[in-house]
C-alpha cells in the first residue's frame, strides 16, 4: 500500500523549455510519463531500459541527463526491492553513480533529484530490514537496526525537503528580479521542485506507516507510530492543490494511518467522502481492509468479486488488492464460516502474489501472515505451519529460491525449538538447490542461537559451519577457527564440540601450526574433555617435536595448565582414563613450575605413570642418580630429548647429568643443534665447535648457525668457552649490514662477554667504538651500550 501511493505520485519531468545543454536535446514530458507507466505496471525491467537509452542519449551533465540518471537509480532501487534477498550488500553499486556525479559536480542544477533517488534506494534496504524483523519477531537487535535505517532515511529526507524549499524559494526570489512579477507555475524548474518535495513529503508519511510494522498491532509503539503518521498526513495534505495525484495519494496514506491506528469511524468517514474511488484499485483495496477491521467480511468479498471476477490468479495486476485479497483469505480461515480448503487457498494466494510482483512481495506477504497472528503462540503456529506447507510445494515443485525464503520464514517465527529446527534444516537444503548456501548456514547458526538450550541446537549450529566450509573452499582458516571456537565455547559439553575442536586440531596441523592444536584442548571445560582427544593432543605435540617444530611459547600446553588451575573439583577426575591421558600429556609438555602447581591445587596425580614416562618423570624431577634408557618409539625419544634439555636450561645444575644421558640414546641426531648443546655442557666445546662448524660448511650463509653457536658458547660459563663465543659474535657481525639489528645485537653480546669475564675495559672499548661510529637509533640499544661504557670514576678506580 505504501509502495503504490509513492509510485502513483507524478515524477517530475523536465518540460521542452528547459535545454539540455551542449547536444541540444532535452527530455519530453511524453518518455518521462512512458517510464512512469512502466514503473506503475510494475514492468520495472523495461522501465530501466527505457531510461537508460534516454540517458545514452544525453549529455551526462545535462538537466536531462541528470533526471534520467536519477530516475535510474530509482528503478534499480525496485528491481533490488523486487528480487534481491539482501539489498543491504548490492545497494552501494546502485547509488554509486549518483554518488560520483555529486561528488563531480556538487552544484548542479539537478542535484535535489539525485539526492532523493539516493534516499529511495536506501529506503530500500530499510524496508528489507522490516521485513526480516517481522519475520524474526522478538529478535530486538533486529528491530533497531530497522529502526535506526528508517529513522537514517527519514533525516536525510527532512533535510532534502528543507534544502527543496530553499531552492524553491531561491528560484522565485531569482525570478522576481529577473523578469516582472508573474505565474512562476510556468518555470519548468519550480514545478519539478513542487513535485520532488511532495514525494518527499508521501515518503515521510509512508515511512511512519512502515515503523508500524516493526511493533505488534495491540501495543503502544504501534498506535504510536500509526498516530504520527496520522499527523504528517494531515499536515502534508493541507498544503496539496485538490484534485492533484499528490492529494490522491496523501488522502490514501491519511485514511491508511487512520485504520492502523484503530480510528475506524475516521477512517470510514474520509474514505466515504472522497470521489471517484471506486476506479481506482488502491483505494477499493483500502475499502476492503477497512470492511474486514469492521468485521463485514461480505462486504469485502462483495468488492473483491467485482476486481478478480472468477480466476483471481489472471486478473489485473495491482500490489494493493493482492493484499487485500490476502487480508481477507486470511480474516475468513478464522472465521466460523471458513472453508475446508482455507488453508490452501492461503498458501496458494502467496505464492500467487510472488509470482505476479516478485521476491520482496511474496517476502512481504509472508510477513503479513506472522504480523498479523500478534503474539498469541496458537496463532503463530498455525500461519507459521501455512509458510511451512507453502515451502515444501515450493520445494516439490522445484522452486527452491521460493522453498527457501518460505521456509526460512516459518523457521525464524516457529515459536517451538523443534520446529524451528526442522523447518530451518529444510530451509538449509532449499538454499543448496538454490544456489546459496552460505544462506542456508546463516539460518542455521540464527536457529541455533536463538533455541540455545534445545538438545539440537550444536548440531545446527556445526552444520552451519560445515555448510560454509564446503560453500566457500577459500573460506578465511582464522574465521574458521573462530567459529568453531564459539561453537566449543556456546555448547562446552556436547557430542558437537569434541567433534568441533577435532576439526579444529586438523586445521592447525594442516597450516603449519601443531602447538595451537595442543591448546584447542582447553577451549571448554576440563569436565568436558575426553581421554582420545588428550591423547590425540599429546600425539601432536610429539609429533612436532619430532619434526623439527619447537613452540614459539617457551610453556607450551599453557592454555591447558591455566584451565586446569581454574577447577580443583571437576568430576573429570573420576575417569582414571582421562587422568592418565593428562598426565602423561603434563609430563612430556609443561614446565617443572606449572607440574608442580597443578599437582598441588588440583586433583592430579602423578602416581603410576607408564614406562618410561616414570623414569621421565624422576629424571625431570632432577634425580641425579636416575637413569633412563633409550626410549624404542623414536618420536617419542626427540620429544623427551626436547623437554628435558628445555628443563635444563632453566636448572644449570641438571645440565651435565642430562647432557650425560641424552647422549647415549641412538635415536638422537649427533650432528644438531642440540647434540652440539649437550657436547658444551659436557665440557667437550672443542667436539661442539667442529660441530658448528661442520653445519657451517653445509649451510650458504650459516648466520643463523653461528648465532646458535655464539648463543650456545655465551651460556657456557666453562673455561675458554666465551672467548670462541666472542669470535663467532664477531664473525657474524662481519658477516651483515652495519647497522643493521643483527650487527648491534652481535656487538653488544660480545661486548657483554667481555664484561662477564672481568674484562670491563675491552667491553667499555668495543661499546664507545659503536657508540661514536654509528650509534643506535633505538634508545633502549643505546641504552644497553651505554651501560657498558666506564664513567671516570670507575676508571681510576680500575687504575
Amino acid at each position: 500500500m505504501v509502495l503504490a501511493a509513492m509510485i502513483a505520485v507524478v515524477s517530475p519531468s523536465l518540460s521542452s523549455a528547459s535545454q539540455d545543454g551542449p547536444v541540444g536535446r532535452w527530455s519530453t514530458v511524453r518518455s518521462a510519463d512512458v517510464a512512469d507507466r512502466m514503473i506503475q505496471a510494475s514492468a520495472l525491467d523495461e522501465a530501466l531500459g527505457w531510461c537508460m537509452r534516454n540517458r545514452g542519449r544525453l549529455a551526462p551533465q545535462s538537466e536531462s541527463g541528470v533526471w534520467w540518471l536519477a530516475k535510474s537509480i530509482e528503478v534499480q532501487a525496485l528491481i533490488l526491492r523486487r528480487d534481491a534477498g539482501d539489498p543491504a550488500s548490492m545497494i552501494q553499486g546502485v547509488i554509486e553513480p549518483a554518488d560520483s556525479f555529486l561528488r563531480a559536480y556538487p552544484d548542479h542544477s539537478r542535484r535535489w533529484f539525485l539526492q532523493w533517488s539516493i534516499w529511495s534506494a536506501r529506503r530500500t534496504v530499510a524496508e528489507s530490514t522490516v521485513l526480516d524483523a517481522i519475520q524474526r519477531r522478538g529478535d530486538e537487535s533486529l528491530v533497531d537496526r530497522a529502526m535506526r535505517l528508517m529513522l537514517d532515511v527519514d533525516r536525510g529526507l527532512d533535510d532534502l525537503a528543507n534544502r527543496v524549499d530553499d531552492a524553491v524559494q531561491d528560484r522565485r526570489q531569482l525570478l522576481q528580479r529577473m523578469t516582472p512579477p508573474g505565474d512562476d507555475t510556468r518555470d519548468a524548474m519550480i514545478q519539478d521542485l513542487l513535485h520532488l518535495r511532495q514525494r518527499i513529503g508521501i515518503a515521510r508519511v509512508s515511512g511512519a506507516l512502515l515503523r508500524t510494522e516493526l511493533f505488534d498491532p495491540q501495543s503502544r509503539d504501534f498506535v504510536g507510530s500509526a498516530a504520527t503518521a496520522v499527523r504528517l498526513a494531515a499536515d502534508a495534505a493541507a498544503g496539496l492543490p485538490e484534485g492533484s495525484e499528490a492529494r490522491n495519494a496523501m488522502e490514501r496514506l491519511w485514511t491508511e494511518s487512520l485504520l492502523r491506528a484503530g480510528r475506524l469511524d475516521e477512517a470510514r468517514r474520509r474514505l466515504d467522502s472522497v470521489d471517484g474511488r471506486s476506479s481506482d484499485p488502491q483505494w477499493t483495496a483500502l475499502a476492503i481492509r477497512l470492511a474486514i477491521a469492521e468485521g463485514d467480511l461480505g462486504s469485502a468479498r462483495g468488492d473483491l468479486k467485482t476486481f478478480y471476477g472468477g480466476t483471481p490468479s489472471s486478473a489485473s495486476s495491482s500490489i494493493a488488492m493482492d493484499d487485500a485479497r490476502l487480508r481477507y483469505l486470511m480474516a475468513l480461515s478464522e472465521s466460523s464460516d471458513a472453508p475446508t480448503d482455507s488453508t490452501a487457498a492461503i498458501t496458494q494466494w502467496v505464492d500467487a502474489i510472488g509470482q505476479r510482483h516478485g521476491k520482496f512481495a511474496r517476502r512481504r506477504a509472508e510477513s503479513l501472515l506472522l504480523a498479523d497472528a500478534g503474539d498469541d503462540p496458537g496463532s503463530i503456529a498455525s500461519r507459521v505451519e501455512l509458510l511451512a506447507i507453502a515451502g515444501r510445494d515450493h520445494l516439490r515443485s522445484g522452486r527452491y529460491g521460493e522453498a527457501a525464503e518460505s521456509l526460512r520464514a516459518a523457521a525464524t517465527r516457529a515459536p517451538a525449538a523443534k520446529l524451528a529446527s526442522q523447518y530451518a534444516i529444510q530451509a538449509a537444503v532449499a538454499y543448496q538447490q538454490a544456489g546459496d548456501p552460505n544462506a542456508g548456514a546463516r539460518l542455521l547458526s540464527d536457529i541455533a542461537k536463538k533455541h540455545h538450550e534445545y538438545s539440537q541446537a550444536p548440531a545446527l549450529a556445526l552444520q552451519a559451519i560445515v555448510l560454509r566450509s564446503e560453500a566457500d573452499p577459500a573460506f578465511a582458516t582464522q574465521t574458521l577457527i573462530t567459529e568453531l571456537r564459539t561453537m566449543v565455547t556456546s555448547w562446552p559439553g556436547s557430542s558437537q564440540a569434541v567433534a568441533a575442536k577435532q576439526w579444529a586440531r586438523s586445521v592447525f596441523e594442516r597450516t603449519g601450526q601443531p602447538w595451537q592444536a595442543v591448546d584447542v584442548l582447553a577451549w571448554n571445560p576440563l569436565q568436558h574433555w575426553v581421554p582420545d582427544e588428550i591423547r590425540q593432543a599429546k600425539q601432536i605435540g610429539v609429533r612436532a617435536l619430532s619434526s623439527g617444530t619447537e613452540p614459539s611459547n617457551p610453556a607450551p600446553v599453557q592454555a591447558v595448565v591455566s584451565k586446569l588451575l581454574e577447577s580443583t573439583d571437576a568430576p573429570v577426575w573420576d575417569d582414571e582414563d582421562v587422568v592418565t591421558a593428562l598426565a602423561e600429556c603434563l609430563v612430556l609438555f609443561a614446565d617443572m613450575s606449572d607440574l608442580k602447581k597443578v599437582t598441588q591445587e588440583t586433583k592430579l596425580s602423578l602416581d603410576g605413570l607408564r614406562p618410561p614416562l616414570d623414569v621421565f618423570l624422576r629424571l625431570r624431577q632432577g634425580g641425579k642418580s636416575a637413569s633412563m634408557p633409550p626410549p624404542d618409539d623414536a618420536d617419542l625419544a626427540k620429544a623427551m630429548a626436547w623437554r628435558l634439555m628445555r628443563d635444563a636450561k632453566e636448572r644449570r645444575g641438571m645440565r651435565r647429568h642430562i647432557a650425560g644421558q641424552l647422549i647415549q640414546w641412538p635415536t638422537l641426531s649427533p650432528d644438531d643443534f642440540a647434540a652440539a648443546e649437550r657436547l658444551i655442557w659436557l665440557g667437550r666445546s672443542d667436539e661442539a665447535i667442529a660441530r658448528y662448524d661442520a653445519m657451517l660448511s653445509s649451510l650458504p650463509g650459516g648466520i643463523a648457525v653461528l648465532r646458535r653457536a655464539a648463543s650456545d658458547l655465551s651460556d657456557s660459563r666453562q673455561g675458554d668457552d666465551w672467548k670462541e663465543a666472542v669470535k663467532l659474535w664477531d664473525r657474524l657481525a662481519s658477516g651483515v649490514p652495519q647497522g643493521s639489528d643483527a650487527w648491534y645485537q652481535a656487538r653488544l653480546r660480545a661486548a657483554k662477554l667481555y664484561r662477564l669475564s672481568g674484562r670491563a675495559s675491552e667491553a667499555d672499548k668495543r661499546a664507545r667504538y659503536v657508540l661514536l661510529t654509528r650509534p643506535p637509533n633505538d634508545p633502549k640499544l643505546k641504552q644497553a651500550f651505554g651501560a657498558l661504557v666506564l664513567t671516570e670514576a670507575s676508571d681510576k678506580a680500575g687504575k
